[in-house]
C-alpha cells in the first residue's frame, strides 16, 4: 500500500512539473495574451480640436461644429495590417463628455508608421475655447482593442 501511495504521489510531482514547465515555455512563446498594442508599438497620439465657428458650419443638421483631427504614430514598428481607429472621445473630470466615431472616408495612412484621422459632432456645452481637453482614440488591429491618451487645447476657427 506505501509502495502504491508512493507511486501515485512520484507521478502526481511529475505532472505539476510537466505544468510548470509547459507554461513557462509558452509564456515565453507568445502562448500568453496578446501583446498591448500600445507597448508592443509604441504608440503616440497628437489631435488639434477645433470649433468650426465659420456661418457657413452653422446649420441645423448634422451638428459638426467640433471637429478632431488627430494622428496616431508608431515609434518602433510599422503599423499592423488592419490597423483602424475607430472612435474619438473626450472625458473630463474622469467621465466621458463626448465620443464619436471616426470619418473612414478621411482616414488615410501617411506613410508606414503613421495614420491620420478626424472625427466631428456637436460640440458639448461643458467645454470651452482654451480648455485643455483629455483625448482618448480607440484603435483595433491583431484582433484587439485600445485607447491611446493624448491631451490638446480648444481652439475656434471663424
Amino acid at each position: 500500500m506505501i509502495e502504491k501511495n508512493l507511486y501515485y504521489l512520484n507521478m502526481l510531482k511529475r505532472i505539476q512539473s510537466l505544468i510548470f514547465i509547459s507554461f513557462t515555455l509558452l509564456s515565453g512563446c507568445g502562448g500568453s495574451a496578446p501583446a498591448d498594442l500600445i507597448s508592443k508599438y509604441a504608440l503616440a497620439a497628437t489631435a488639434t480640436p477645433y470649433i468650426n465657428a465659420m456661418s457657413i458650419a452653422i446649420a441645423p443638421a448634422p451638428c459638426t461644429s467640433l471637429i478632431v483631427p488627430f494622428e496616431v504614430t508608431s515609434r518602433t514598428l510599422p503599423l499592423p495590417s488592419g490597423f483602424t481607429p475607430k472612435t474619438v472621445s473626450i472625458q473630463k473630470n474622469g467621465s466621458q463628455i463626448w465620443t464619436q466615431a471616426v470619418s473612414t472616408t478621411e482616414t488615410i495612412f501617411v506613410n508606414s508608421q503613421s495614420i491620420q484621422g478626424v472625427a466631428r459632432g456637436c460640440s458639448p456645452n461643458s467645454i470651452s475655447v482654451g480648455e485643455t481637453l483629455e483625448l482618448n482614440i480607440l484603435v483595433s488591429a491583431e484582433n484587439s482593442e485600445t485607447e491611446i491618451s493624448t491631451t490638446a487645447k480648444l481652439t475656434v476657427v471663424y
